[in-house]
């Protein structure tokens, strides 16, 4: 199994960061109009901070350490999660198309989401990866179809 390159753990943090800016622009902007208990607002911004700091050092590094996928003469085994464990294969045969998309921040680092159409409707997504990897397993799926 092979883990997500280094890069992108810079995209998730930038995700967590971004996440957690709207969050802090709601938070502050509703209990303008809300709450006008200053305990409660200050404790709902402590909690806030708690929680992205938790996310940060805590939650962010193990998923990234758990994430993991590799491909094989049978299809695509993905790995991920460390309080929830998933194991997913994708059989090559059940494959109907592949796309690779990527937005700025990952262009900016190199990476891109591989994104897997099945059959049934299903899709599965392998985001964070290097593009060369992505462009690797979509022309190993195709091969195997």
């Amino acid at each position: 199994m092979q883990p997500l390159p280094q890069k992108s753990k810079q995209v998730f943090r930038a995700y967590l960061f971004l996440f957690t800016a709207v969050l802090e622009i709601l938070i502050l902007t509703v209990p303008l109009f809300v709450i006008q208990n200053f305990y409660l607002f200050a404790g709902l911004q402590i909690f806030l901070l708690l929680c992205f700091f938790f996310t940060l050092f805590f939650l962010l590094p193990k998923y990234f350490n758990q994430y993991r996928y590799a491909v094989s003469s049978n299809g695509l085994s993905i790995q991920k999660g460390f309080l929830f464990f998933r194991k997913i294969r994708i059989p090559a045969k059940k494959v109907l198309y592949t796309e690779i998309l990527s937005n700025p921040l990952q262009r900016r680092y190199g990476l891109c989401t591989l994104i897997i159409y099945m059959t049934g409707a299903d899709r599965i997504l392998l985001s964070q990866i290097e593009r060369s990897a992505a462009v690797h397993i979509k022309v190993k799926l195709n091969e195997q179809i």
